[in-house]
């Protein structure tokens, strides 16, 4: 949703066109497939960001450095592309995680 609403609206500081994709992929794992602990999941996460918001504690981002946040963005795609690489070409195998599905899929090519 996010990025129709940025390809409608352009630039807002209100959509997140960033590394969300790997919020969604944590949320998916945490939760194991099952909607109530992904409910549990967004509900705690909502009342942490209200209670930070309450005590204004968003300030504590001006510490996290460029390269840091660059760094994230970096690893974040590398998990996406890692995630979604065994569906792309097609090959099944048992396992997951970054060095098992990168083994398994030099071995199946």
């Amino acid at each position: 949703v996010p990025g129709f609403i940025y390809c409608l609206l352009g630039t807002t500081k209100q959509t997140t066109v960033g590394p969300t994709a790997v919020n969604s992929l944590m949320s998916f794992n945490y939760a194991g497939g099952t909607p109530y602990k992904a409910v549990t999941l967004a509900f705690f996460s909502g009342l942490i960001e209200i209670i930070a918001g309450i005590f204004n504690l968003g300030f504590l981002i001006q510490y996290i450095s460029g390269p840091v946040i660059s760094a994230f963005s970096s690893a974040v795609s590398i998990q996406v592309i890692t995630s979604q690489v065994k569906g792309f070409l097609g090959i099944y195998f048992p396992g997951r995680g970054f060095i098992k599905v990168w083994v398994g899929i030099f071995k199946n090519i």
